[in-house]
């Protein structure tokens, strides 16, 4: 793994380090946001070293490369709830990590919003032939992919699909045709139902469910935390996507407007 370092290691990076070296087999939660540089070393030291994690969220840190090699992290046996936000690798790698079972083979809650580099691969996929290794999701929590992004989602099973930020028609046809294997539950933004805009679409939507037999559900995640598994506080960022943007919660940080 090589990358360029572009920015001067923070104080925060030395706590993570200290942290990994002197408490890696006791920690059970970790929780990564800010502006942490992950290195070559001090990645390798949260793969490897952290082997009994039960929750892991990564905000920003991840590098690029990080899922590039089918390697096994520590965790694997013991991980139950990932959470990737802003996340730098391509989502195509990030899936065939996730069906290798290289993060887990008993996860049950899978959150991923907005992850990916505008510099990506648009016809790279997971491959094929490869099937979901470990057991079925509770739950999968997507938000703000562009439609070739989420045809590489389309292999995970799950039963609760919460998914923001997607491209409307395209969503529908995705769930029509089959993506996400045992779907029970999908639950979208209530922008779908209250907007004239998309009125039919959402029409669609309700009815491809139906035909599936799936239950479909409306929220308002205005508030971005439509259950304890999901960030508490809204992520700083802001969407330019026109035909995504009254079909997601708001995360400006002030709570309003994009």
């Amino acid at each position: 793994m090589t990358k360029a370092l572009t920015e001067v290691p923070t104080p925060r990076d030395d706590i993570l380090r200290i942290l990994l070296s002197s408490q890696s087999t006791s920690l059970r939660s970790l929780a990564i946001r800010g502006r942490i540089i992950l290195t070559d070393e001090l990645y390798c030291a949260l793969r490897d070293s952290a082997c009994k994690l039960h929750t892991l969220e990564i905000r920003r840190a991840l590098p690029e490369d990080s899922f590039t090699k089918p390697v096994v992290w520590g965790c694997a046996p013991f991980l139950r709830h990932l959470q990737l936000y802003l996340c730098s690798p391509h989502v195509a790698s990030t899936v065939t990590a996730l069906m290798r079972g290289c993060l887990g083979l008993k996860l049950e809650t899978v959150t991923l919003w907005m992850n990916g580099a505008r510099s990506d691969e648009t016809d790279l996929r997971p491959p094929a032939n490869l099937g979901w290794a470990g057991a079925q999701l509770e739950k999968l929590d997507l938000d703000h992919f562009l439609p070739w992004e989420m045809e590489c989602f389309i292999p995970i099973p799950t039963k609760l699909l919460v998914a923001t930020r997607m491209a409307a028609v395209h969503f529908t046809k995705l769930i029509g045709d089959g993506a996400f294997p045992g779907l029970q539950t999908l639950v979208v933004s209530d922008r779908w139902k209250s907007s004239v805009q998309y009125e039919r679409d959402y029409r669609n939507l309700e009815e491809t469910c139906k035909t599936r037999g799936v239950e479909f559900r409306c929220a308002n995640l205005s508030n971005p935390h439509p259950d304890n598994s999901t960030m508490k506080e809204p992520i700083e960022r802001v969407c330019k996507c026109w035909f995504l943007r009254d079909l997601s919660p708001d995360y400006h940080p002030k709570g309003k407007g994009f």
